[in-house]
């Protein structure tokens, strides 16, 4: 090949580099890609990530999904705390009364519970502070429950925020306080059992 035909393919070479930087610079990576289908998995390959969308938060409510609403008590030993003081753990909400006899099975099941997983926090709530006192509820704690059961009076109308409308009304929250299981004295039935367990072996 004679040198004259060596530069004029230099020369040519060094035409079709910047005709592609133009094209690229003029239409940007989607139009090279609508030009160059193949270029995708190339592109893909290079070292920048697309930033992750965050994940938009449940809206707050009382259903199956929702983030369950926050409130604060004070339980029957005297120590304050609000529900969002309890994220990191999954959580039982269990509103009752201490005169409520069908409900003394189901928290005598919900002590079996919080021994089989530790992590467990029950939350037991009396929807009655006008008959029962932090007194009964201690002795009904003693009595059906464990010294590790939250035990409260609902003086701030979380019953009335919950939307509870029977004795023995529950709520299974995950460790981000969404709920995951929501019913009227379910503990031993079969979709509150297979709820926690899913829920229980992720901590």
């Amino acid at each position: 090949m004679s040198k004259a035909n060596k530069q004029q393919r230099r020369w040519w070479a060094l035409v079709g580099i910047v005709g592609v930087s133009v094209v690229v610079g003029a239409l940007g990576v989607g139009g090279l890609l609508a030009l160059c289908p193949t270029c995708v998995g190339w592109l893909s390959s290079s070292s920048a990530i697309a930033p992750v969308p965050e994940a938009k938060p449940s809206p707050v409510g009382t259903d199956v999904g929702n983030q369950a609403p926050d409130f604060a008590l004070t339980d029957v030993d005297g120590n304050r705390f609000s529900l969002r003081d309890l994220r990191g753990r999954p959580v039982v909400l269990y509103f009752s009364a201490a005169w409520c006899l069908p409900c003394v099975p189901e928290t005598q099941e919900l002590a079996k519970r919080k021994a089989q997983y530790p992590n467990l926090e029950v939350v037991w709530i009396s929807v009655d502070p006008n008959t029962d006192s932090p007194e009964t509820l201690r002795v009904h704690r003693r009595k059906y429950a464990r010294d590790d059961f939250i035990y409260v009076l609902d003086t701030e109308g979380v019953a009335k925020l919950y939307r509870v409308v029977s004795l023995g009304d529950l709520y299974l929250l995950d460790a981000q306080g969404r709920i995951i299981f929501k019913g009227t004295r379910p503990v031993g039935k079969k979709p509150f059992e297979e709820a926690l367990k899913k829920l229980v072996v992720s901590y």
